[in-house]
């Protein structure tokens, strides 16, 4: 009898354990899921057939949620067709700017003008459900077929599965 309450009470106790021990290995993210995300804006590339006017004083900004604006100050470009520029700028993404696991951005390419900056080109993305894959994009502007700006936005060092072609 004494050896049936004991094995009662033990039984009890592990059962009660092992709930408590699988919520705590659900809980708990994988490494990778503790990396930041980020922007990588890799190449530039202008079609030889470019409708895009040259332009020799021009700069790549991005447009967080429709609000936050980051003029990528290392990215002065000068435009003309035929031209091909790795651009290698990686930008951190801040948590805050992702909003129920989506993200909301530009990328705009900028010319300087005498009175006020043009945007010349621009690439507008709601990238959803970010924590399930990363992503590798390509923007074309209207009427052209080859991308001008390839990018990717995924967890910071992670390497990209496909490539999404995005028009304008």
């Amino acid at each position: 009898m004494l050896f049936a309450v004991k094995t009662t009470v033990f039984s009890l106790l592990v059962a009660a354990a092992i709930p408590a021990l699988v919520v705590n290995q659900q809980g708990r993210a994988p490494a990778s899921d503790t990396l930041p995300f980020e922007l990588h804006l890799q190449s530039l590339n202008i079609s030889p057939l470019t409708k895009l006017q040259d332009a020799k004083h021009a700069h790549l900004r991005v447009v967080f949620n429709s609000e936050l604006t980051l003029k990528l100050e290392s990215s002065e470009l000068s435009i003309a067709a035929n031209t091909s520029r790795l651009l290698d700028q990686k930008i951190l993404i801040d948590p805050l700017w992702i909003k129920d696991n989506t993200l909301e951005f530009r990328i705009e390419l900028v010319e300087h003008g005498a009175l006020f900056d043009q945007v010349v080109a621009r690439c507008a993305q709601i990238s959803k459900s970010l924590d399930e894959y990363n992503r590798s994009y390509q923007c074309t502007l209207p009427g052209e077929t080859t991308p001008f700006l390839t990018y990717r936005l995924g967890r910071q060092g992670s390497v990209p599965p496909k490539t999404l072609a995005m028009g304008l």
